[in-house]
């Protein structure tokens, strides 16, 4: 008796002729047509292993697309399917039995479940020589623990078990070279933080189409979200929200779904940017330095004041904005990351100001040292909030220190801190800065653009009441005469 995947084995091995399968593959559909899916994924997996050839895998496949297509409202629903889960179109272009095309790896898997712990292939089970009645061969899907599906009454009384059974891989499980949804492919770790693992990763349909720029970060979250269903769905909101976010200082959110079904762990596709964390930047260069000069740090925060104000625009507060939240490229360009998603998550670290930290019954988060006081009373989220947290941000680049050595706001106003004066800005810049990081919000600065009217001492004319009242009165004059 054997499996599907000990089948594909035994033809990669030459033991097992294509079409021999091919039609055992026909009688397994039109009898179990909802693990269409998972044997598609079983043949990926063959084939990113370079087990099976072009010729076998393209016929394969293309038999199994086309009868997903035929049957995709048996093929979609069961087990595979689920509310929460995108369904990718399979590859439409393997329509015959021919070799991709060169240089396109079009190969995929998906980590839906690994490899069963069988013994050694049984490829005596199966009927070599292409010559049976491939009708009479009785396939069973169900791992052998329904015996109503299987009569064995088959030339060799073949069964194939359920691909369904195998466990779905966790997080610790994946890795480089794995692939996700059939189709992105885990190239390298980028990084690791509070929201779990970033993997450079490479779009395998946009490779197909021989897109130019065919790379994006996936960021693979960590297993919080199985105990916390809750955290899902708040995040599946904020990423919905944050994708309709287009500016050029933000990070673009590409998708957002699950690895396979419910339970299973959860992953976001952005955009790939290359460069640093301003976290990193802080502690590598401006630290070393005791602090950038204005006019090398004010094109960073300026660009960071334009993203905010296009998010507050939109009533979207980043609620845990920090350097490790914002993105320095390689070509100066400054990017802020997980716009509101990163208060759908928990850190299983706790006590330390600079990691995000999560209370999944508020379904809030925050990073201690970049909080606002209101926040760390748990009041409803606001722009001012974010204006803390950028003001921080700012007097880092400027000094290569935090304001308040890393205090949260309610400590440090329990011991009435207040920072020195930064050195090089003139009295109406540190006067910004330190309205931007007051611990009340009545006490900052109104929005983000205000604040850097103000930072870049800068006067704003059309604001003020006596100048246009003055404009008026040289236009009204001029036109008199």
């Amino acid at each position: 008796m054997a499996d599907f995947k000990t089948a594909l084995e035994a033809l990669a091995k030459g033991n097992l002729d294509v079409e021999v399968l091919a039609g055992q593959l026909t009688s397994l559909l039109d009898k179990t047509p909802q693990y269409a899916n998972r044997m598609l994924s079983q043949l990926d997996e063959m084939y990113d292993q370079k087990s099976i050839n072009d010729q076998d895998y393209a016929k394969l496949k293309s038999q199994i697309n086309q009868y997903r297509r035929a049957h995709a409202s048996e093929t979609e629903a069961g087990a595979e399917a689920s509310a929460d889960s995108t369904v990718f179109a399979q590859e439409d272009n393997v329509q015959e039995p021919v070799a991709p095309t060169a240089g396109v790896d079009d190969a995929t898997q998906v980590l839906e479940g690994g490899p069963q712990a069988n013994d050694t292939p049984e490829v005596s089970g199966f009927d070599v020589t292409g010559a049976s009645d491939m009708s009479g061969i009785d396939v069973d899907l169900s791992a052998l623990h329904d015996p109503s599906i299987t009569t064995g009454t088959g030339p060799a009384e073949t069964a194939w078990s359920d691909p369904s059974t195998q466990a779905p891989q966790s997080e610790t499980t994946l890795g480089p070279g794995s692939i996700i949804k059939q189709r992105f492919k885990l190239i390298s770790v980028l990084g690791i933080g509070g929201m779990g693992k970033v993997y450079k990763g490479l779009d395998l349909l946009k490779e197909e189409a021989r897109d130019k720029k065919p790379y994006c970060a996936i960021k693979l979250l960590n297993e919080d979200f199985k105990d916390h269903p809750e955290a899902f769905i708040s995040l599946q909101r904020e990423s919905s929200r944050q994708q309709k976010l287009a500016h050029p200082n933000i990070a673009t959110i590409y998708d957002f779904d699950r690895i396979a079904g419910p339970g299973t762990p959860v992953y976001i596709t952005m955009e790939l940017m290359e460069g640093m964390e301003l976290k990193d930047f802080i502690k590598k260069t401006v630290k070393k330095q005791g602090g950038l000069p204005f006019d090398e740090a004010f094109p960073m925060i300026k660009q960071l004041v334009d993203a905010l104000a296009y998010a507050h625009d939109k009533r979207l507060v980043h609620s845990d904005l920090k350097p490790g939240n914002a993105f320095l490229c390689n070509d100066g360009t400054v990017k802020i990351l997980d716009f509101g998603i990163a208060r759908a998550v928990k850190n299983p670290v706790t006590g330390e100001t600079e990691k995000t930290l999560f209370d999944p019954g508020q379904l809030g988060a925050l990073t201690p040292a970049y909080a606002s006081y209101e926040m760390l009373e748990g009041e409803e989220p606001d722009t001012r909030d974010d204006t803390y947290a950028l003001g921080c941000m700012c007097y880092e680049l400027l000094t290569g220190k935090h304001p308040f050595n890393k205090l949260p706001a309610n400590k440090a106003k329990e011991n009435n801190l207040k920072p020195p004066m930064v050195k090089g800005l003139r009295k109406k810049q540190n006067c910004a800065l330190q309205r931007a990081i007051a611990f009340e919000r009545k006490d900052r600065s109104p929005t983000v653009e205000h604040f850097l009217a103000e930072f870049e001492d800068r006067y704003i004319w059309y604001k003020s009441p006596l100048t246009i009242a003055a404009i008026l009165v040289v236009a009204i004059g001029l036109g008199g005469t």
